[in-house]
């Protein structure tokens, strides 16, 4: 399913979205700093309610109402919410481990607790950003395993691990995964290929994208969340937006 796909959610009558522990994509909640852009954008997404009966089958009608990115963005961001309450964690860890979970926080809640869960999914209770390294200071350099250069702390990042690289080196690796929702939403530490297992948070995407990349990350997280609807397909009419 491409970045452009269409959707229509068709809804058996609950309120709830299948296979998404009460994610149902029409609910709403107070919108949080990951998720407030209002900026209406269109996403394909349908929201159907029942209207009168087929006189033919018998069969309930439909409606379709449109959902844009930020009425998704706002559903995702109530779940953030009870799972932050709930796990005692960061708006970041929070989304992740729903992403990890398909958006099914029943699950997620049922399972947290398991362990070494979280270090299994790479989302791991420590400290994010990370502080500095013990007797470092800001203007100390180190070298960046990217970029095989020297770079001060003061232009550097790290992952919640305490894996540091250069500005430019983790700038590079946000924008290299954006070609895809499961590239970008689970990306891992640049130092992946030494063995850690530690997501890059969204804070990260935040800083290094432009505006338009974040914006196109932030509706990756819409579309995840509408994909977990069992009964979601793609809208059948040409040209649909």
């Amino acid at each position: 399913m491409s970045d452009d796909d269409e959707y229509e959610i068709q809804y058996d009558g609950d309120d709830d979205v299948a296979d998404t522990g009460g994610a149902g994509v029409g609910a709403a909640a107070p919108p949080e700093s990951m998720f407030a852009v209002a900026n209406g954008r269109s996403l394909g997404v349908c929201s159907a309610t029942s209207g009168p009966t087929d006189d033919k089958r018998g069969d309930p009608q439909s409606s379709y109402v449109a959902i844009t990115v930020d009425d998704l963005l706002t559903r995702v961001s109530g779940l953030v919410d009870d799972v932050k309450e709930v796990v005692c964690c960061s708006e970041d860890e929070a989304l992740l481990l729903l992403y990890a979970f398909r958006f099914d926080k029943r699950r997620l809640e049922e399972s947290i607790w398991d362990d070494g869960l979280r270090d299994k999914l790479g989302i791991s209770a420590a400290p994010d950003p990370p502080p500095l390294p013990v007797g470092c200071e800001a203007e100390d350099t180190f070298t960046c395993a990217v970029e095989m250069a020297e770079t001060s702390y003061a232009h550097a990042d790290a992952c919640a691990c305490g894996h540091w690289f250069s500005d430019a080196a983790l700038r590079g690796h946000c924008e290299a995964a954006m070609d895809a929702a499961s590239g970008a939403l689970s990306l891992k530490c640049p130092a992946s290929a030494e063995g850690c297992r530690e997501c890059v948070r969204p804070r990260l995407f935040r800083k290094y994208l432009s505006p338009e990349g974040f914006a196109k990350y932030q509706g990756y997280i819409g579309r995840s969340l509408a994909d977990t609807a069992s009964n979601a397909r793609y809208c059948p009419l040409p040209g649909c937006e």
